[in-house]
């Protein structure tokens, strides 16, 4: 399990009050969590605070599940070129 994973699923069970060994990163976190996209962009700025990385609206709309948002993360955190606004 990478650092990234267990980060993101810590964050995303204490965002949505699940306690951590019920948080499922392959869920849908709308349907599952009940997280719409309000919350995925006050978590995206959560984000971008830990890891300082730019996350654009349209990097959001891709966010299904936890491992979604892991992807993502993986792939920023490996680029230096996101000039996008949160």
């Amino acid at each position: 399990m990478s650092q990234n994973f267990a980060d993101v699923r810590t964050i995303l069970a204490t965002y949505t009050e699940t306690p951590i060994e019920e948080f499922d990163m392959s869920e849908d976190l709308d349907l599952t969590y009940d997280m719409d996209s309000t919350e995925l962009t006050d978590f995206a700025k959560r984000l971008t605070q830990q890891y300082g990385v730019i996350i654009a609206k349209s990097d959001r709309a891709d966010w299904t599940t936890g491992n979604d948002i892991v992807a993502f993360l993986q792939r920023a955190t490996s680029s230096t070129d996101h000039t996008a606004a949160v």
